[in-house]
């Protein structure tokens, strides 16, 4: 039994900053305040004559179109009325004032984290009594926040052509792309907020649950000149933002099917990779007041399963057409959402949510180069909840607090339960038999926030302040152990390989070890104070400090032993900029901000913390039994000392080190914007981006310069035929440099080039450390010039959105935790330093040149539809060669042959072998339509209509091979550059629904 410090006395620390925002919050008891939040928009309203003098006492009613969530106010001697917390969607204005016509606005758009102001003129009575609609939309160009965030509404998401996926609405945004958002590094950079709550992934970082498309009601990517409100993100921040229900119940059924009869091919022959089979969907939801004018609910309950075929890799190699594998991937998906919303007063409102989300999959992980023996089955349950309460205290004071978190299981089973996988040596690494690896993964966070927005006058400056905090404790457990204690590692032999029979096999290795067992808690907690402050009617000014604290714990995995901080850092985020609005009237607006934004904290960032005890270390064993090994056997330890050899042990469990200085990554952000109303409904806008990633994350050898020895022109070979090896161009691999470990040349006691005396001199002495090494870099230049219009027309509404792109992304480092890649694999090139070279350059997942056309609206005969293209230019990728000490021959120029225990050190490391980025992949064009038609029913609507995806049926390569190794002539899938994806193909599918 181990003792530690009970868990309220280590997170006593950690409630610091939420308490100290209740104390901000209780501080400004006395200012007056207009409010909106993630989840609620605001109107602030200002009454007019017609002379433009201020129209004070007026009576302004605002609701929903269906007369629900009613607010009423009255102007003051500003003419001016503010309403706060309104749920998204479209409102209607009613004014009355004594001596003036009835008015009233219809179809305002209120939308989340957006104050709009609306100013009205109001019309002597005279002779006139009866009431004066008209019609109002937000001006096109914000002139009141240094934000430019992109928004898609409901109507947008299902009128536009879309996967049916939340994380697939990030690409309509200029400038992102595979969940890269401006520059990010994937969607582990960004931050997922679900009703302005974080449902971010506690152990790899991004997205842990997204929600069914149907449930949302608006969709926001956040980030470029975001105020303090905002952080824990170096990508973007995704606010979804869910449905309430209103006055009037409605309702439906809704079914999307589409299968290999709808869609055509991009695979072919004598390649791999895989296609969708069919996908069917279903969902059903309906909304509506428990309450008239108080209560409120919406429910949705979705099942989407859908069937993915593999190309069975041998079968294709002599086939005329493209052979599937008789399995695939079947992947099950339910979600269950409940939300209930109540107006318990004028002055309160509440929302509660609860929802289900459950992924199940079997033949997980099935692909090419897997046999279905050894795919994995996922089950994947998560329940989360959230909760919020926005008070109007008074006429003076706003508030809103929230709690929201989840718990669920991410596990990847074996299907052959504790047998020992199979798995190539060389080729294509073929898996069989059975998953290598069990792993069972349960992430959990509970987060709160409070905030408030207040307005209040100094002298003749205007401020629109907001203050607030953030508390999120999460925690992530992962266990990851080898099936069957080992793994099968064997060549191919001089005829066809048979997983199960050793005697066609080669040579025969084995993997044993590296197993993972982490137990990390995670904390991300913030207060900020935000100001926008009128200078004058034309000129505003943004101002904000957020004060971050993150902190991450550890409980011993392997070994045991109390829990301890592993890392903690505190900083200040500044953020400064201003609006100019130009003409006066939002027709020129001029933007510019500078912020600061730290990275959210998961257990990758610090999984490699000394003392963790995590990790297991990798150790490779030859067989060198009499005979034949038994394939269904599981060897125990005594036996492998019989029966095996060690070849090497790559020590995966002491690549761990103190935190030293460590400080938490962050990203330096630089708009400057430029934007013109051409007419009410026409906009354009120039943007420029400058990020500049700062304090990147890694494991560092401190000692790594006096730890290796640097040759040059060292020529590889297959050590059987003493054939080349090939490189990326199709001539003899000569690698232009190579790092050996000095512990490996004093072992051998010699190496090409050196003296007795330069060996004797040698060191080798590892000194690791976890911090913030000042030679990763990672830095965004990005121009955005964007087009973007609304308007009605006879038949209803439409909107179109259009954008060109410019990226350069330039940098050493892909990761935001530090480790090659998202997945965490790879300690990286501050402590191996092969994976140094020619690591600097152009980053993939980003296009150089990016075109995006969206157009959506309503059509004649009651048809509405949508058009989404998409031009990429310039993705980049690098050949790689990975130090194959076990197979391969190292020949210097001058022809000495480097002995094999020289590589034992750094065999396993990835050296580019060009400079980073210097190849790109086909520019492409995607077209994706959607298209239906409402059927009037009497009191049920029916919509029929069908989406088309890559219209023209691009064929390009998005993946391939970018490795060098184990190329096998007369296997093309082997070779470097053979396909591993292409574009997915032209598709059909179906869409109906049924609607009350």
């Amino acid at each position: 039994m181990h003792l530690s410090r009970p868990r309220t006395a280590r997170r006593l620390p950690r409630l610091l900053p939420f308490l100290f925002a209740a104390l901000l919050l209780a501080a400004v008891a006395t200012a007056p305040i207009v409010a909106q939040s993630d989840q609620t928009g605001g109107l602030d309203i200002v009454l007019l004559d017609v002379g433009e003098a201020p129209v004070a006492d007026a009576v302004l009613l605002v609701t929903k179109l269906d007369g629900g969530y009613p607010k009423d106010a009255i102007s003051d001697a500003d003419g001016r009325a503010r309403f706060g917390f309104l749920v998204p969607g479209s409102y209607v204005i009613t004014v009355q004032a004594p001596g003036y016509r009835d008015q009233v606005i219809s179809d305002v758009r209120v939308r989340a984290t957006q104050f709009a102001g609306l100013t009205i003129t109001l019309q002597a009575a005279e002779s006139f009594t009866e009431e004066l609609t008209v019609t109002a939309e937000r001006p096109l160009i914000s002139a009141t926040t240094t934000e430019l965030d992109f928004t898609l509404d409901a109507e947008a998401t299902t009128q536009l052509p879309t996967a049916r996926t939340a994380t697939d609405l990030v690409k309509f945004t200029p400038g992102a792309s595979n969940g890269a958002v401006w520059g990010g590094s994937g969607d582990q950079a960004n931050s997922y907020q679900l009703d302005g709550v974080s449902v971010n992934q506690t152990g790899f970082g991004g997205d842990f649950l997204l929600p069914n498309v149907d449930w949302i009601e608006e969709f926001q990517v956040k980030g470029l000149g975001a105020g303090a409100e905002y952080g824990n993100f170096q990508g973007g921040l995704i606010n979804i933002v869910t449905k309430s229900g209103s006055n009037e119940v409605r309702g439906g059924v809704r079914g999307n099917f589409e299968n290999d009869d709808l869609r055509d091919s991009t695979l072919d022959t004598r390649e791999v990779g895989f296609e969708d089979d069919d996908r069917w969907e279903i969902n059903a939801d309906i909304a509506g007041p428990l309450v008239a004018d108080k209560l409120y609910y919406f429910a949705s309950a979705q099942r989407v399963e859908r069937n993915t075929n593999v190309v069975d890799e041998v079968g294709s190699l002599d086939a005329n057409d493209v052979v599937f594998l008789d399995a695939q991937e079947e992947r099950e998906e339910t979600k269950l959402f409940g939300k209930l919303t109540w107006q318990a007063t004028g002055a309160d409102l509440f929302n509660a949510v609860v929802g289900w989300d459950e992924v199940e999959t079997a033949n997980r992980g099935l692909d090419s180069f897997t046999d279905v023996a050894a795919a994995e089955t996922q089950d994947s349950p998560s329940v989360f909840y959230n909760a919020n309460w926005s008070r109007v205290w008074s006429s003076q004071v706003f508030s809103e607090f929230k709690f929201s978190g989840y718990d669920g299981d991410d596990d990847r089973l074996p299907k052959n339960g504790d047998l020992p996988a199979v798995q190539q040596l060389d080729g294509d690494r073929a898996l069989f038999r059975n998953a290598v690896t069990t792993r069972l993964r349960t992430p959990e966070t509970l987060a709160f926030t409070a905030s408030a927005d207040y307005f209040f006058e100094t002298g003749s400056l205007r401020h629109n302040l907001k203050i607030g905090g953030e508390y999120e404790d999460g925690s992530w457990r992962e266990q990851r152990t080898r099936n069957g204690g080992f793994t099968w590692r064997p060549e191919r032999g001089d005829g066809p390989f048979d997983a199960d029979d050793p005697s066609t096999w080669g040579f025969i290795s084995s993997d044993w070890g590296g197993d993972i067992n982490l137990d990390a808690e995670t904390l991300n907690a913030a207060v900020y104070v935000q100001d926008y402050i009128d200078i004058t009617d034309r000129f505003r000014l943004s101002a904000g400090l957020r004060w971050g604290i993150w902190e991450g714990d550890l409980t011993p995995g392997f070994g045991g032993g109390p829990s301890f901080e592993a890392v903690s850092d505190d900083a200040i985020d500044p953020r400064l900029g201003f609006v100019w609005d130009v003409t006066g009237d939002a027709r020129w607006v001029a933007k510019a901000h500078w912020g600061r934004y730290h990275q959210s904290l998961f257990a990758l960032l610090f999984d490699r913390a000394e003392g963790g005890n995590v990790f297991q270390d990798l150790e490779f064993w030859d067989w060198i039994g009499p005979g034949l090994p038994d394939v269904d056997r599981r060897y125990t330890l005594a036996e492998r000392e019989q029966f095996f050899e060690l070849f090497r042990i790559r020590p995966t469990g002491g690549e761990t080190g103190p935190a030293l200085d460590y400080e938490q990554p962050y990203v330096d952000q630089l708009v400057l914007s430029l934007e013109h109303a051409l007419s009410d409904d026409w906009k354009i806008g120039l943007t420029y981006v400058n990020r500049e990633n700062e304090a990147i994350v890694a494991l560092v050898d401190r000692n790594q310069a006096t730890n290796y020895t640097r040759l040059t022109d060292i020529a590889v070979f297959d050590f059987r035929s003493g054939d080349p090896i090939l490189g990326a161009d199709g001539a003899p691999l000569v690698l232009d440099a190579l790092f050996l470990s000095n512990d490996d040349i004093r072992f051998v006691g010699g190496a090409p080039g050196l003296s007795d005396a330069q060996v004797d001199a040698l060191t080798f002495d590892q000194d690791f450390v976890l911090t913030n090494p000042d030679g990763a870099f990672r830095e965004l230049d990005q121009v955005q010039l964007t087009l973007d219009g609304r308007g009605s027309s006879r038949y209803g509404r439409w909107s179109l959105g259009a954008s060109l792109v410019y990226s350069d992304l330039e940098g050493n480092f892909f990761s935001v935790s530090g480790y090659q890649d998202p997945n965490g694999t790879g300690v990286g090139q501050f402590v191996n330093p092969n994976e140094a070279i020619n690591s600097g350059g152009t980053l993939r997942n980003s296009s150089e040149w990016e075109v995006k056309l969206r157009l959506s609206g309503d059509l004649p005969w009651k048809l509405s539809g949508g058009l989404y293209v998409n031009y990429i230019s310039g993705d980049a990728f690098t050949p790689t060669y990975t130090i194959d000490d076990r197979q391969h021959d190292f020949v210097t120029a001058d022809g000495a042959f480097l002995d094999p225990d020289l590589l034992l050190g750094v065999g396993g490391e990835t050296i580019f072998l060009e400079p980073r980025g210097t190849r790109e992949f086909e520019d492409f064009t995607v077209i994706d339509l959607h298209l239906d038609r409402v059927i009037d029913l009497g009191a049920l609507d029916l919509t029929l209509g069908f989406d088309v995806f890559n219209l023209t049926n691009e064929d390009v390569v998005r993946a391939l091979k970018t490795s060098v190794n184990d190329q096998v002539a007369g296997d093309p899938t082997t070779l470097f550059g053979s396909t591993r994806r292409r574009l997915d193909p032209r598709a059909f599918r179906l869409y109906a629904s049924l609607r009350w």
